[in-house]
């Protein structure tokens, strides 16, 4: 093995996992599940659940930082700011409530309410010919 073909083996070498190290890094994406409430399992896991079936793998492919204010508006609005300045851009929400409280602070971020009335999206959304806001969330029928 010639000298030249040996530096770059071993500078390749070096160089290799900091490329690998950075490019799942660049990959994984932080959501903010937030509720003004205590933790309730089975919200958490139906979101994990809904991830994984397109794809996603918590831990993996996607961060979620779950924060839950145990009733204090207060506390909430902490935990948003947190997130926010941690560079959370996605948010999901157990209510109307930590809707409204992202919106008050951003709207600059994504946020899904899943468990919210049309009325309650309306007011958040405006009307599905005239869209305003970053908040959607499901409707049933």
């Amino acid at each position: 093995m010639r000298r030249r073909e040996f530096i770059i083996l071993v500078a390749g070498a070096i160089a290799a996992p900091e490329r690998l190290l950075a490019q799942r890094a660049a990959g994984i994406q932080t959501v903010g599940f937030i509720a003004l409430s205590a933790r309730v399992a089975a919200q958490i896991e139906a979101f994990e659940a809904g991830l994984s079936e397109h794809g996603h793998r918590p831990g993996v492919t996607v961060r979620i930082e779950e924060r839950y204010g145990g009733g204090s508006p207060d506390v909430t609005r902490r935990q948003i700011a947190e997130l926010l300045a941690a560079g959370v851009r996605i948010f999901v929400t157990a209510g109307s409530n930590a809707s409204r409280m992202i919106q008050e602070v951003s709207r600059d971020v994504a946020v899904a309410n899943p468990s919210a009335s049309s009325t309650e999206r309306e007011e958040a959304t405006g009307a599905l010919a005239r869209p305003v806001g970053n908040v959607t969330g499901i409707d049933t029928l």
